[in-house]
């Protein structure tokens, strides 16, 4: 038996949510109407924030298949992206509309 917990849920409140489920869908994530989505087994949920939740920095880290595909997603959403230095394999960085840093680093097929 796995004693060690499983991360379930992230859950960020965010200010656009047209302009979340666009960043987001770039990276390959599918939303459903209540705006989850997933990545693996944990789901991704976004919330319209609110002075009860307000939004907040949160920082991911995601692989993808094809990091080329995602910057160009981006590109073509007018989302800047940068490489990450010193990391190793293919990184790069962006940050979605309420300034939360995502990290996507590529996929190492196995």
């Amino acid at each position: 038996m796995n004693t060690e917990p499983e991360l379930l849920a992230v859950t960020l409140f965010v200010s656009d949510v047209p302009a979340s489920v666009a960043f987001y869908s770039a990276l390959g994530i599918t939303f459903d109407s209540d705006l989850h989505g997933g990545v693996g087994p944990v789901v991704i949920g976004l919330h319209p924030s609110s002075e009860r939740w307000p939004t907040t920095r949160t920082a991911l880290s995601l692989t993808v298949p094809s990091l080329g595909a995602v910057t160009a997603a981006f590109g073509a959403l007018g989302v800047p992206w940068e490489p990450v230095e010193g990391l190793s394999g293919k990184v790069s960085a962006a940050s979605d509309p309420d300034g939360n840093r995502v990290l996507i680093a590529q996929r190492i097929a196995t």
